[in-house]
């Protein structure tokens, strides 16, 4: 078994409460996957990106599985929750709990 994580990044609020975005799975890397995910959030990469949700999730989910091993041990999923708090605190698969950003406000 791999060291599991996930990122979930919240694009949208619909007006019935829904969140929508999407969900980073990484096969290895684990907590030290988030964690760097972490510090891109708040480093030099999003130095280089426009604050639009689509590069901030590039660029912090391609921090993230640098630690994993690279793009081939993770997988994007689109998801739809009933509220914001459905996309936090989650621990899904693995042993970890889910990241979680709200990239709707890093624009």
């Amino acid at each position: 078994m791999g060291n599991r994580s996930n990122i979930n990044f919240i694009t949208e609020y619909r007006p019935g409460g829904e969140v929508v975005g999407l969900n980073v799975y990484l096969h290895w890397g684990g907590r030290g996957a988030q964690l760097q995910a972490l510090l891109a959030a708040d480093g030099p990469i999003l130095e280089r990106v426009s604050y639009d949700p689509g590069s901030f999730i590039q660029a912090v989910a391609g921090a993230a599985s640098g630690v994993a091993g690279g793009w081939y041990s993770a997988s994007l999923t689109p998801f739809v929750l009933p509220g914001a708090g459905a996309a936090y605190g989650q621990v899904l698969d693995n042993q970890h709990t889910v990241l979680a950003f709200d990239s709707l406000l890093n624009r």
